[in-house]
């Protein structure tokens, strides 16, 4: 027979702006046909589920194209990268050399036709935080080098060749790879913490912008809608295999 337990908390209102716990008691009941339906959860959370059904299914874009997820270099992987780099420099008010983006960051793909929130949801299902992070060269070839032996992963503001040694041919903006510079990384808290392997990145200081990096996606979506136009993304041999 199944049971649950009902918590009853005697709240203290008194002087104070907010409820303060006091007491907490509890109670067994068995649950058979009768208190089930008693207790028809079905029901009280039907309204909230049809609100958020409704939200999710909104059409916030449209693509002329099916953008798939594919290594070293994807349709998707460079769309979701610059939605990440520009929303952090729009938000933070500073220039962003690269975001990244991990293969393990994002699941599935966004078809061709009408884009609905929901979808980032699904293709986003993590509460990662967009932040800036500040590194040197030697530090970013690091990262490079990893996400080169991980098949590739998507970079904006960066272009280089996977190798067997590593990563070269890196190119920042229009310049090569300096060692001794410092460049502005846009990337997920995830990753910025040593996620998926990135161990390079822990205890290196971050910045959170303030935004979830699905709603760089969803944001960046609305910004090709207001101005009248499809979700646009290409092929540009950001991240290329070579011999």
């Amino acid at each position: 027979m199944r049971s649950c337990i009902l918590f009853f908390l005697l709240l203290s209102f008194g002087c104070t702006p907010k409820p303060i716990v006091t007491t907490v008691n509890y109670k067994n009941y068995a649950l058979n046909g009768d208190t089930a339906a008693a207790f028809d959860i079905d029901s009280m959370l039907r309204p909230y589920r049809q609100k958020m059904q409704k939200e999710m299914s909104v059409v916030i874009g449209f693509s002329n194209l099916n953008m798939y997820k594919k290594k070293p270099e994807s349709l998707l992987g460079n769309f979701l990268v610059d939605a990440i780099k520009s929303l952090a420099e729009t938000t933070s008010k500073t220039q962003v050399d690269i975001a990244v983006l991990n293969d393990a960051g994002y699941k599935g793909y966004l078809p061709k036709g009408e884009i609905q929130t929901g979808m980032f949801y699904t293709l986003l299902p993590y509460d990662n935080r967009l932040v800036l992070m500040e590194m040197s060269g030697t530090k970013l070839k690091q990262l490079l080098d990893y996400a080169a032996s991980k098949g590739g992963w998507s970079f904006a503001g960066l272009s280089m060749a996977i190798t067997a040694n590593g990563a070269a041919n890196i190119r920042v903006g229009n310049e090569p790879l300096d060692a001794n510079k410092q460049y502005t990384i846009a990337l997920s808290d995830y990753l910025a913490n040593g996620g998926d392997g990135a161990k390079m990145l822990k205890g290196v200081p971050f910045k959170d912008v303030g935004f979830l990096v699905r709603d760089a996606f969803i944001q960046y979506t609305k910004k090709f809608t207001e101005n009248g136009q499809p979700l646009s993304s290409q092929l540009e041999k950001r991240v290329y295999v070579t011999e």
